[in-house]
């Protein structure tokens, strides 16, 4: 059934069955080849046939490796690293996988977020690389992807054999895992999800081992903090441990003890809320993040938690993830429910990160990606689909038949995904069906599509792609040429413009924006500072808004009003030394001289080579007449900038107090041939005169 699902929505490539309509990007023939086998393997006869000699192959390989078994699992861990490779994905429009290529090229993220392990990792990773040889950043993310496909199939291995020493058993649990939607992560996939999804395998895998009493509670608990260091989406996990921990050893088997609980569940709670409180404190997005329950945002109004889109959206996720999973999890509960005993340990265990996981992904929006976020939850398939194998291994007792129709459903509806995937054409032009399904969410998408078709020099593609965007985004369109005529300083058209594209969208946050910069160029503090406030009433969460909003406070004086608006970006990531300089620039009004400084050495920290924060650093070591600190970052800045004229005034002037004389009229000689202030160039020269005088 699930297989001429796949069959049938392939003549509907445009519909919202993007979890499940891979195969509409192959010819008819190819999609026969991928539905056939498994209905035949329906047929008795076949099922015997395939069974027997698959039961011959796995045997040759007991023979061969049964004194040397975890010697096998590295052998084939390192075979299928080499599959892995060669369908690796040609294209990185999924998630935001273009977006972190670029980041990690710039050799720094300017904000870590919600998944510092996973951002440090690819990252010292790349500068160690870069050691030895000059790997691209593309290159980095593939082989990282590649090589933690390796890790996930040995461990995979063994938690075969945790669950199973039958070999029909320990293929079923390795085909299912093996064949999951996720497995796309291990193909060349560049984005910050694919350590989590191997972590948090490796999770289940330990606690299972916990919980049959043949490992100790520190993997679990390692594994669980390692994923949420990955990222802290994984907070879902902690329920689960909580079971892990409450458990107590009785004779062979873990119950749960009353006494452990509550101490337990309040240790836990308080790391929830140490987590929470960190990220609030990086980006207070906590609101945003969810589907909302009644009114869809300005990009997606009719997109609430219980719209038809967004069930059909949850629905698509699992079908991709994990079909066998999910018809082996609905299956074995409805046809075993009464003999199903929650004393096993691993039942209930299971059921919460089930539980969990699922919970999670369906009130987290997946707006990201452009639109499909789908990497983010790339891993809520992993508990229901290891609890649908541990029941089927436990209470199925002919197994033969059914486990070979579910081998063959997980294969056959997981390798057009991955074929998919390793074509550029047939992953490009999904892409653009899957925007073309919430136009309005597919702003950041086209922009990226339309940036890969301008380095690929497909112009023809390009000014296409453009044309869409425009079009269903008139409003940006209008924006991007309003930023011309900013450019060439004519405000009135571009003012005209934006005002065309509030009309076109009141929520588009851009347009209040770029009028608020162009108010402040003209010197209207007031009016900037309202187009400011109706930016940040939209988007609170960017850094940059904030930082105009306090440049308006500050160019009306309220230097109180702008430092709170300017530490507040801080808070959300900013790491732009011009900012760290304004916030210098005020502490320095407020006359708070040391806190000033310690901020132009932070933003000195972020750019080394940024001389605004020399400049006026320098200036507060000559308000406080410290004249070998102020020579030395005066003379950086002319350095930099050679033709600057006043830090040769200010050079000259250190110089001078220092006693310096030669030196100084050097550099204020360097700062009358830059100068164009003629009342400073004649005092100068006056005190060019006086020095020489007083050289001889």
């Amino acid at each position: 059934m699930l297989l001429l699902t796949h069959f049938l929505s392939s003549f509907f490539p445009a519909s919202r069955l993007w979890g499940i309509n891979h195969l509409a990007y192959f010819p008819l023939w190819v999609r026969l080849i991928f539905t056939v086998p498994g209905l035949l393997i329906l047929l008795p006869w076949v099922n015997s046939k395939i069974y027997k000699l698959l039961d011959r192959f796995l045997s040759l390989l007991q023979r061969i490796f049964c004194k040397r078994e975890v010697l096998g699992y590295a052998f084939f861990s390192t075979i299928f690293m080499f599959f892995f490779w060669l369908l690796r994905s040609r294209t990185h429009f999924l998630g935001d996988g273009y977006a972190v290529i670029s980041h990690l090229e710039s050799g720094q993220y300017l904000r870590i977020g919600f998944e510092p392990l996973e951002i440090f990792s690819h990252l010292y990773l790349y500068k160690f690389l870069k050691l030895f040889f000059s790997p691209s950043a593309e290159f980095v993310y593939t082989g990282l992807s590649v090589l933690a496909g390796g890790v996930f199939v040995f461990v995979l291995f063994f938690l075969t054999k945790a669950l199973s020493e039958d070999k029909l058993d320990r293929l079923l649990i390795f085909s299912v895992f093996l064949f999951s939607g996720a497995t796309e992560f291990f193909l060349g996939y560049a984005e910050h999800y694919t350590l989590l999804y191997v972590s948090i395998f490796t999770y289940l895998y330990f606690s299972l081992r916990y919980l049959q009493g043949k490992a100790k509670i520190f993997l679990p608990v390692f594994f669980s903090l390692l994923s949420i260091g990955f990222h802290l989406s994984s907070v879902y996990l902690l329920p689960s441990l909580v079971f892990l921990f409450i458990l107590k050893k009785k004779e062979e088997e873990r119950i749960l003890s009353t006494k452990k609980a509550v101490p337990v569940i309040f240790i836990l709670i308080s790391v929830a809320g140490l987590l929470t409180y960190y990220v609030w404190s990086i980006n207070p997005v906590l609101l945003e993040i969810f589907v909302p329950i009644f009114k869809g945002r300005h990009y997606a109004t009719n997109y609430t938690l219980f719209s038809f889109p967004h069930l059909l959206d949850v629905l698509n996720q699992h079908l991709l993830l994990s079909s066998a999973g999910v018809i082996l999890l609905m299956a074995l509960s409805l046809t075993y429910k009464r003999i199903i005993k929650f004393k096993d340990p691993i039942i209930p265990f299971l059921v919460i990160v089930s539980s969990a996981q699922l919970f999670y992904h369906f009130l987290v929006d997946p707006k990201l990606g452009a639109p499909r976020d789908w990497d983010l939850f790339s891993s809520v398939a992993l508990g229901y689909t290891l609890l649908g194998v541990y029941l089927f291994i436990k209470f199925v007792q002919s197994k033969r038949y059914p486990a070979l129709v579910i081998i063959f459903v997980a294969i056959l509806t997981a390798l057009p995904w991955f074929l998919l995937n390793a074509n550029t054409e047939k992953g490009i032009n999904r892409f653009k069906n899957i925007l073309d399904l919430d136009s309005k969410r597919s702003w950041s998408g086209r922009y990226t599509l339309a940036d890969y078709y301008y380095k690929q020099k497909n112009f023809v593609e390009y000014k296409e792609t453009m044309a869409q965007l425009n079009k269903a985004f008139p409003e940006d369109s209008l924006v991007r040429k309003a930023e011309t005529y900013k450019e060439v300083g004519n405000y009135d058209k571009a003012t005209e413009l934006l005002v065309n594209a509030i009309q076109i969208n009141p929520s588009f946050f851009w347009a209040y924006n770029d009028l608020g910069v162009i108010y402040l160029k003209q010197g209207k503090a007031d009016q900037a500072l309202d187009e400011f406030k109706k930016v940040v009433r939209l988007n609170p969460y960017s850094f940059i808004f904030h930082v105009n909003m306090g440049r308006a406070l500050l160019a009306k004086g309220k230097l109180q009003e702008a430092l709170t608006e300017f530490n507040r970006t801080r808070k959300l990531g900013c790491k732009l030394p011009d900012v760290y300089c304004d916030i210098a620039h005020i502490h320095s009004r407020l006359g708070e001289a040391e806190k000033a400084m310690k901020t132009y050495n932070e933003a000195l920290k972020i750019d080394p080579l940024f001389y605004r924060a020399h400049f006026e650093l320098g200036e507060i070591y000559i308000n406080k007449e410290s004249w070998d600190e102020a020579s030395t970052e005066f003379y950086k800045v002319v350095k930099l900038r050679p033709d600057y004229a006043l830090a040769y005034y200010n050079l000259g002037l250190a110089y001078s107090r220092k006693g310096l004389k030669g030196k100084a009229i050097e550099e204020f000689e360097s700062f009358l041939k830059y100068s164009n202030d003629e009342s400073l160039k004649e005092q100068v020269k006056g005190w060019i005169i006086e020095l020489r005088s007083q050289k001889r």
